[in-house]
């Protein structure tokens, strides 16, 4: 995942500087994601290491993907390419565009390798969403996220997608998802509490 995409979320001078008086300003608050990368400033290109679906350690093959498939002449040495095609290694030349949906699921899958045979969740696959190569990269960048422990947030407009993609993504690696509504009526404290539990039911 590009390096803008995973850090320069909220912008470097604001971690650095961070005042813990502006969390109570909530023009302030508003403020840190004035420069948030937007999803359509870069092609995203992965390079996906499949861990070993039976063990801790090891690999069971790569994929390297993105929107754009021209960053590979732009940035890839051109016998570093020959080297890993002699390996077996085929996306290289790939139109990721035309990905089926199963094909998408099995990956996200396969990237989750060992940890699957964990997975608790028994939400069942909406049939009816078609995993793209677009929504898939956005799955991966969350994935990755979780598996590092680091925070997300997911902006977008109402109806863009952004609860059917993580109830999808959900569904595929078969993890449990809680949800908070929030309404008119909640306070602070109430929002603090209901993640508070989820916490506790997340470390058992």
């Amino acid at each position: 995942v590009p390096r803008d995409w995973q850090y320069g979320a909220v912008g470097k001078k604001k971690i650095e500087g961070y005042d813990a008086k502006a969390d109570t300003n909530p023009d302030e608050m508003a403020s840190r994601f004035e420069n948030m990368t937007r999803w359509d400033d870069t092609d995203h290109p992965v390079c996906l290491w499949y861990p070993s679906p039976t063990e801790l350690q090891g690999f069971a093959g790569l994929d390297v993907l993105a929107l754009n498939q021209s960053f590979l002449r732009r940035y890839i040495d051109r016998n570093l390419i020959a080297m890993l095609k002699e390996q077996g290694v085929s996306s290289l030349d790939r139109d990721w565009r035309n990905m089926s949906s199963e094909e998408g699921v099995q990956m996200l899958r396969r990237f989750e390798g060992f940890q699957m045979r964990h997975a608790t969740g028994k939400d069942a696959i909406d049939q009816t969403y078609v995993v793209t190569i677009d929504n898939m990269l956005k799955m991966l960048a969350i994935q990755l996220r979780l598996k590092n422990g680091l925070p997300i947030v997911i902006m977008g407009e109402t109806g863009c997608g952004k609860s059917s993609l993580i109830r999808q993504l959900c569904a595929i690696l078969k993890l449990p998802l809680r949800t908070l509504n929030i309404h008119g009526g909640m306070e602070a404290e109430d929002v603090a509490k209901w993640m508070k539990r989820q916490v506790i039911e997340a470390s058992y």
